[in-house]
């Protein structure tokens, strides 16, 4: 079974690739209910983000947050940096 890290790795990295293709199903599945609004009403499609590291996972029972790194495909050398908040809802990761 993956750890709490990992698991939560997993789904940064679902949500950022549901963005990227505008899938808005797909971004609704990795997010908490009070997210889901703002993220399938947006339509917008993010640009092509490769994901460094997610680091410095802080768990505190069934919350977390994690600091994500990752770089634009186009511009390898800018840096993007987020603190990013999760809760552990009947044992999956979302992002909150």
């Amino acid at each position: 079974m993956p750890t709490d890290s990992e698991q939560i790795t997993t789904v940064i990295r679902s949500h950022l690739d549901a963005l990227r293709t505008g899938s808005t199903e797909s971004a609704a599945a990795t997010v908490c209910a009070e997210k889901q609004v703002s993220t399938t009403t947006t339509g917008k499609v993010l640009p092509a983000i490769t994901l460094d590291a997610v680091g410095y996972v802080t768990l505190q029972g069934s919350t977390a947050t994690a600091t994500v790194r990752g770089h634009l495909d186009d511009a390898p050398e800018t840096s993007i940096g987020k603190v990013v908040s999760l809760t552990s809802t009947s044992g999956h990761w979302l992002i909150c």
